[in-house]
């Protein structure tokens, strides 16, 4: 979820997580990303909201006195994934006061992704991801495991920890070099384009402090 605001030159504020509706109700938790108003793994917004004929609000609980409200037209096609408003904000001096929004519905990062990084580190890479949840923070998490070709580094790795809201993967990947490397992606299917954005950087290991980015495309 995108929000712009009205200013000049506009702000613009990235929020991710996880919505469900039962009968007209809505509820579920945002996060928000690069923000110094947030704490982007901390801050829950407890969001709650209800669908009214081709009308859809929603309303975050205070965070430190930060709000933020939402109103938008539903489509008339049922199961859209892309929706489109205005909202406004009270108590945040990060979030304008009004403005427009969009949203869209991320697809899971299940599956097989794989293509070359390059930087300081370069190898091919191929990665093969579960993705599950939500938790009760709203965040999805990834199991899998990591294969490397061409690296001086490793060959192989699994996956130790992740954080996964909106379009925003953090992955932690224990390596067969007894390192690790965090992964910090970018979820890019929307519409018809399969891929996920990575950066890698080497924590610990044989080749800690390389670093190599690229995009993955599924398989």
């Amino acid at each position: 979820m995108l929000l712009i605001s009205q200013a000049n030159p506009p702000v613009f504020v990235v929020l991710g997580g996880s919505l469900t509706q039962q009968g007209n109700s809505i509820s579920g938790i945002l996060h928000i990303s690069d923000s110094p108003c947030f704490d982007a793994l901390l801050d829950d917004l407890v969001v709650s909201g209800t669908v009214a004929g081709e009308m859809l609000t929603l309303s975050t609980v205070p965070v430190r006195g930060q709000t933020i409200t939402i109103s938008a037209t539903l489509p008339i096609a049922g199961g859209a994934s892309l929706l489109n408003g205005n909202y406004t904000s009270a108590g945040s001096t990060c979030i304008a006061a009004s403005g427009t929004f969009g949203a869209f519905l991320v697809q899971l990062l299940t599956g097989t992704f794989s293509g070359p990084i390059t930087g300081s580190l370069t190898a091919g890479v191929t990665a093969t991801l579960t993705q599950t949840g939500p938790d009760a923070h709203g965040f999805f998490h990834l199991s899998g495991n990591f294969a490397f070709s061409g690296s001086p580094c490793f060959t192989s790795g699994a996956i130790a920890g992740s954080s996964l809201s909106g379009i925003k993967a953090d992955l932690v990947v224990s390596t067969n070099d007894g390192g690790q490397t965090t992964v910090s992606g970018l979820n890019t299917m929307i519409g018809l384009v399969d891929n996920l954005g990575a950066d890698l950087t080497v924590q610990s290991g044989t080749c800690a402090g390389l670093a190599g980015s690229g995009t993955l495309m599924k398989q």
